[in-house]
């Protein structure tokens, strides 16, 4: 099996930040023996986003996206890879509960924004992030798997 990492932030492109959720991802799948070939890094544009997973299905049997996945208006990750595979994004309703309990605790009010955090794609299996807001899905799409990386940054 073979991976291609998107990272998806245009502050990646214009070098406010170093990429290592790929380095750290590449290391950890690298201990499960799957070959990462490509890493993508992508603005946050939905049709280059789309052009970017065009490429790399063509190349990789399991596509992870990192970044894009927060809670701001820019964060379009998820939208465009649903829409991309022609799914709707559904609240996960566990993640959106724990969510809605940590907002409550800490006695902060939680917008609709970070709500948008607890969004899969519809049919996927959601992996419950313990560490962060934000859980990951993993979709099947033919002979791609799709999984996206929401835990916190490394």
């Amino acid at each position: 099996m073979n991976a291609e990492i998107i990272a998806v932030g245009s502050e990646l492109l214009l070098g406010q930040i170093a990429n290592t959720n790929a380095q750290f991802i590449s290391e950890q799948l690298a201990l499960l023996g799957i070959d990462v070939y490509y890493h993508t890094a992508c603005g946050d544009n939905e049709e280059r986003l789309v052009h970017a997973i065009r490429v790399a299905e063509s190349r990789a049997d399991l596509l992870i996206f990192t970044g894009g996945l927060g809670p701001t208006k820019d964060d379009l990750t998820k939208e465009t890879v649903a829409k991309f595979l022609g799914r709707n994004l559904v609240y996960d309703q566990e993640a959106l509960d724990s969510m809605m309990d940590y907002f409550k605790a800490t006695g902060k009010k939680m917008s609709e924004n970070t709500r948008k955090q607890t969004l899969v794609i519809e049919g996927s299996y959601v992996l419950p992030n313990r560490q962060g807001g934000c859980s990951g899905d993993d979709y099947p799409k033919r002979r791609t798997y799709v999984y996206f990386n929401a835990g916190t940054a490394v």
